[in-house]
């Protein structure tokens, strides 16, 4: 669907402790990052699906959850996902655009693990260009 960009992780189910934690904070960032404008999560069972609920209602931008094995079948999932993505795509056209100059952006560090800071802008996730 044009304008929507498919992310998928190298970690999947399964995964336990450092793993589980870095799979989590990456998902996080990605539906927490101010230039996601809406969001189509897909989960494999209905647990993955609440987590990323709850997390999605906090943000202020359209969303669905979609819970793989709450689907009945394939051919449902498939079709359940590609009605989301056309209902957020519409929701997302909705929002408002906020033009923003480059003196109204906040800089600021990231560091993750021991890797040195790197600047970075945080904006909102309404911006043009």
């Amino acid at each position: 669907m044009p304008g929507c960009l498919a992310l998928t992780l190298g970690l999947t189910r399964g995964v336990r402790g450092a793993d589980a934690r870095l799979q989590q904070r990456v998902i996080e960032a990605i539906l927490e990052h101010p230039n996601t404008g809406a969001v189509l999560a897909i989960a494999h069972d209905r647990v993955a699906a609440a987590r990323l609920q709850a997390l999605l209602a906090t943000l202020g931008r359209p969303y669905r959850v979609l819970a793989l094995m709450a689907c009945d079948g394939y051919q449902a999932a498939i079709d359940s996902a590609a009605t989301a993505l056309h209902e957020l795509s519409r929701e997302a056209a909705r929002m408002p655009r906020v033009p923003v100059g480059l003196g109204d952006l906040a800089w600021r560090s990231n560091a993750v693990g021991p890797m040195p800071a790197v600047p970075c802008a945080r904006i909102r996730p309404s911006v043009d260009s």
